[in-house]
């Protein structure tokens, strides 16, 4: 039986080579196998694309956020579409309103964010890729050269916390929060602000 990296391996090798169909198979068989090896993971997260879709859309296809262009089961920006489609080509032009053709885009860019994750040498696990749908494969790269103590905000981009209209923050869950804290919360989709003593009035 193949390992994990050399099916990631020769998912990326036929992916450059324009074999979709057998990168898409194989990117596949990658999750499949990583569902499996979950147990053994001493400190996985254990979201399936079940939990993930009640947590970013309640299931509801044509959930919208109003702060962004995040859409449809899984919350996917129009960025994150795109980068789907560079993954998985067969999708462009396909009616992103269908629920099923919603989870070809939550497979699809699962596959391209292990391919970035691993081009910036963050290890690639389902952990990892739950966190790079919340932060990207660059954020995730960024955390990775991090000190654990250090806040997301000195570490990630001043774009993560931008504020809506209303003044509120639109990644709620990334304030207040170390690197620490992200890796090790249990809910990377959250959308709660973290708590903290000195955001507490007594």
């Amino acid at each position: 039986m193949a390992t994990l990296k050399e099916i990631a391996t020769a998912a990326e090798k036929a992916d450059r080579a324009g074999n979709t169909e057998d990168a898409k198979k194989l990117v596949n068989l990658y999750f499949r196998m990583m569902e499996k090896d979950k147990k053994k993971e001493t400190t996985s997260l254990s979201l399936t694309d079940k939990d993930v879709k009640l947590k970013e859309s309640s299931n509801n296809p044509l959930a919208q956020n109003p702060n962004t262009t995040a859409s449809g089961l899984y919350q996917m920006t129009k960025a994150s579409r795109k980068d789907a489609e560079k993954f998985d080509k067969s999708l462009v032009g396909s009616n992103y309103d269908d629920p099923a053709v919603q989870e070809r885009y939550r497979t699809a860019y699962k596959g391209e964010l292990a391919k970035q994750l691993k081009s910036k040498g963050v290890l690639v696990n389902t952990d990892n890729i739950n966190r790079a749908w919340v932060i990207g494969a660059g954020g995730m790269s960024l955390l990775n050269k991090a000190k654990p103590e250090q806040m997301l905000i000195d570490v990630l981009p001043s774009s993560y916390f931008k504020k809506n209209k209303a003044g509120n923050y639109i990644n709620p869950n990334l304030t207040s929060k170390s690197v620490k804290d992200f890796m090790n919360d249990p809910d990377p989709y959250s959308r709660k602000p973290n708590i903290t003593l000195e955001s507490v009035a007594f």
